[in-house]
């Protein structure tokens, strides 16, 4: 065997996975809240904001989770594109022409970048924020649930999250099984650990997702419905068996 061919071909294997998972993660370079120009927008002056070829890039910070709406007052034909990061992370959430109104999920306290990029000289901008707080966007943020049947929409297409506290102990069942026809898909964290202890996305033989877990009283367990399969509402049960 040609240990050295071997080596060398492992090596770039090696090279090609780590260049694949890099791309699969966007991150946004040459936009810092920190540079000259960049304007910090606080809660007071969400209104009357203009944006223009020599002032085109925001700071902003959420107050608390919910959804952060970009609403274009007057582009007058402005073409161009609109960016939001991340900035602890430098994610780019989205990157858009504003042909339309623009929203996001932000997270409370979270800083984030809105750079204007402009295709003619004179173009101006006037827009402004307005952000709403909704529950069940983020795990820091669910929408807390007792047994019985609750809803899910994924209108907004975005993963949603409640909060369930065990009365007691003993056996719980969450399911969507004969409640919809849609392709449902969950996951249960055991909150003090961040655990994923119960999984589904079908169950006897049908799109359904259905799990059973051993819950204690007392004790906090966070239910993620996704929305990679639907985006559409469902409703869904959560009783102790």
């Amino acid at each position: 065997m040609n240990w050295g061919k071997l080596l060398k071909f492992n090596a770039a294997c090696y090279v090609v996975i780590m260049l694949l998972s890099v791309s699969n993660r966007i991150v946004a370079s040459g936009i810092d809240k920190s540079i000259p120009g960049c304007k910090t927008i606080n809660q007071e002056n969400y209104d009357n904001l203009k944006a223009t070829k020599t002032s085109k890039v925001f700071s902003y910070q959420a107050s608390v989770d919910g959804l952060t709406l970009l609403r274009l007052d007057y582009k007058n034909g402005t073409k161009g594109v609109v960016t939001v990061m991340e900035h602890q992370s430098n994610d780019i959430l989205f990157q858009k022409s504003f042909d339309k109104d623009l929203q996001f999920i932000a997270k409370g306290g979270c800083d984030y970048v809105i750079s204007w990029a402009f295709k003619s000289e004179d173009a101006i901008v006037d827009w402004s924020i307005q952000h709403e707080q909704v529950l069940g966007l983020m795990p820091s943020s669910p929408v807390e649930v007792t047994t019985g049947v609750h809803s899910v929409s994924y209108s907004d297409q975005a993963d949603k999250w409640f909060l369930f506290s065990a009365p007691k102990d003993g056996v719980v069942n969450v399911t969507t099984a004969g409640l919809t026809n849609e392709n449902t898909c969950m996951f249960v964290y055991k909150v003090s650990s961040d655990v994923i202890i119960a999984s589904s996305n079908s169950s006897d033989g049908t799109l359904q997702a259905d799990a059973d877990l051993e819950v204690k009283s007392g004790q906090e367990y966070l239910i993620k419905w996704s929305c990679a399969f639907t985006n559409k509402r469902h409703d869904w049960r959560v009783s102790y068996k």
